[in-house]
């Protein structure tokens, strides 16, 4: 459930009543993967409360937010309220499951001021200890060394998943003022900033990736389902998924981030963000560009309906194609435009991008508006059933957050927290 403007205040408070600024971000790191460099601490402090909340209200987590508030102050009688007025089906879990260590091997509630002078002490012991053992080994680490740049590099996830790293960086988000076919939601064009590089999967994800992490395939083109005429002699299994929601794409990222294999190596999946999206998409491409090939071949560059044939002829398949089939942008990523549409982390608010243009209106790696009260969800990218102007590397739409078209699927993007 996505919480009203009034409500995430009422959240804030109840927590800000139940936890110190530490232990909310302790609690929130252990329970939902929440990196604290994520949030402004900074500020005020009902400022970085409310950061908190937000933060979870755009990956769709504020019930699990919610419950873990509850596990941790099951007798907070602030937390307690809050749950009964907006979400009465909660119950604190189990005292046993309450008291699971955290990743500093300390239980809920032991003072972080204790925990502060244990882990100093602790520090000071070593150092002393390290010093008397090791001189000559801590003089050569004093002596000048050449140091190379730690490089990403693209990597095969457990389940056959192929990812690219983006690189950090900023660029011009938006339709430029020569677009014609630019919209009012997408302008005014405005520098944004991508601080951290992140990875993103080179293809959508497929019905065969969704099956094996979901234990289910919704889409609508395969063989069993009324479509099946349109994919027959494809192999569909390296379709692209659809007619899954944002709610379902959620939970793919949730569960693939599960996953043994994944969580060994440290890798947390969730949807991009949509300037994450429109960034990768762009690949680093001049601001005027719209596509990352050239405007004289749409239906042999991507998976669209192409109605710039002459004499005005239209070019359609009708159906989503085999991930992949068309040649990849510049950072390597495929179907950015077409093929299917792909649902973004962020609300949709249209007029958006109008306060993020102001001076000082755009933040840094921008997560997007609050919950809107249209109550849609960014989708990006275009489909197979729209034509170029829909598929812009700018064209954004909102979608709301339940809906299942045959016409949307996803990609997901990766963070590696060591």
């Amino acid at each position: 459930m996505a919480l009203n403007p009034a409500q995430q205040v009422a959240l804030r408070k109840a927590l800000m009543d139940a936890f110190s600024l530490d232990d909310l971000l302790e609690m929130a790191w252990v329970r939902l993967n929440l990196d604290r460099n994520e949030i402004d601490t900074t500020g005020a402090r009902k400022r970085a409360f409310l950061s908190v909340v937000e933060w979870a209200e755009q990956r769709g987590r504020t019930r699990d937010l919610v419950q873990a508030a509850l596990d941790s102050r099951p007798d907070n009688p602030a937390i307690r309220r809050f749950v009964a007025r907006n979400y009465p089906g909660l119950v604190p879990a189990p005292a046993a499951e309450r008291a699971l260590p955290t990743p500093y091997g300390r239980r809920e509630g032991r003072p972080p001021r204790t925990r502060a002078w244990v882990a100093a002490g602790a520090v000071v012991v070593a150092a002393v200890v390290l010093v008397i053992w090791r001189w000559d080994w801590i003089l050569d680490l004093l002596k000048p060394h050449k140091s190379e740049p730690v490089k990403s590099e693209p990597f095969k996830n457990s389940i056959g998943m192929d990812f690219v790293p983006i690189p950090d960086g900023e660029f011009l988000m938006g339709a430029h003022a020569q677009d014609m076919d630019g919209q009012n939601v997408e302008r005014p064009q405005h520098r944004v900033q991508i601080p951290r590089p992140f990875y993103l999967a080179a293809r959508e994800v497929t019905q065969q990736q969704y099956l094996v992490v979901m234990r289910a395939n919704p889409s609508v083109h395969t063989p069993a389902w009324a479509d099946k005429a349109k994919v027959k002699g494809l192999k569909t299994d390296h379709l692209p998924v659809e007619n899954v929601s944002w709610e379902d794409a959620r939970k793919f990222c949730e569960q693939l981030s599960a996953l043994p294999a994944e969580r060994q190596v440290h890798r947390v999946y969730r949807l991009p963000l949509e300037a994450e999206w429109e960034y990768a998409c762009r690949a680093g491409g001049p601001p005027e560009s719209r596509f990352h090939f050239a405007e004289t071949d749409f239906f042999g560059s991507a998976n669209i309906v192409d109605n710039t044939g002459p004499g005005g002829a239209v070019r359609r398949r009708g159906h989503p194609v085999e991930v992949g089939s068309f040649r990849p942008n510049k950072w390597g990523l495929y179907d950015m435009h077409g093929n299917v549409r792909e649902w973004c982390a962020d609300w949709y608010d249209p007029g958006y991008y109008r306060q993020a243009a102001r001076p000082g209106g755009a933040p840094r790696d921008p997560d997007g508006p609050r919950a809107t009260a249209n109550g849609t969800r960014v989708v990006r990218g275009g489909s197979f059933s729209d034509t170029p102007s829909a598929a812009r590397a700018a064209a954004r739409a909102g979608q709301p957050p339940n809906d299942e078209a045959s016409t949307i699927g996803f990609r997901v993007a990766c963070d590696v927290r060591r």
